[in-house]
C-alpha cells in the first residue's frame, strides 16, 4: 500500500472494523452470482464495475452527518 500511495482505513481507534459490512457485501455478491447463476469471470467483472461505478456516484454526491450517543 505504501508504494502505491494509497491510506488504509481505519476507525478512530486504528482497527479496520469498518471494513467488515463492504467486504460481506462482496463475498455475498460474488456467492450469489459467480456459484449460484454460474456467470462467467467477464460477466462477474463487468457486474463490480458498473456497481463501483454506481457506488462511486452515489458517495460523491451523498452527505451522510450520522451522530453517535455514548
Amino acid at each position: 500500500m505504501e508504494t502505491a500511495n494509497m491510506a488504509q482505513s481505519m476507525s478512530r481507534f486504528g482497527r479496520c472494523i469498518d471494513n467488515g459490512p463492504t467486504e460481506s457485501f462482496w463475498g455475498t455478491l460474488k456467492c450469489e452470482t459467480a456459484f449460484l447463476f454460474s456467470i462467467t469471470w467477464w460477466q462477474y467483472n463487468k457486474i463490480v464495475s458498473i456497481l463501483i461505478g454506481v457506488v462511486s456516484k452515489t458517495l460523491l454526491f451523498a452527505q451522510v452527518d450520522i451522530k453517535l450517543d455514548k
